[in-house]
């Protein structure tokens, strides 16, 4: 398993514990991650965002996260 799978992998369990994290796509190349999918507001994308980054690999966050608007 390459340092990639295993940051990806710990990134997606950190995520799984929030409510509002499901349903994100995470790609990891070296130290970048991108992120992609819905969420239901900019407070979540940013939250999101700063949960990756307080991995101390992770030098930049690429989020591609898209608000869900119900209306």
């Amino acid at each position: 398993m390459n340092s990639n799978t295993t940051l990806k992998e710990r990134i997606e369990k950190n995520l799984e514990r929030s409510y509002f994290a499901n349903n994100i796509i995470i790609d990891v190349i070296d130290d970048e991650v991108t992120l992609k999918g819905t969420v239901g507001s900019y407070e979540v994308k940013d939250k999101i965002e700063q949960i990756v980054l307080n991995f101390s690999e992770v030098q930049a966050v690429n989020n591609e996260l898209a608000i869900y608007n119900e209306n």
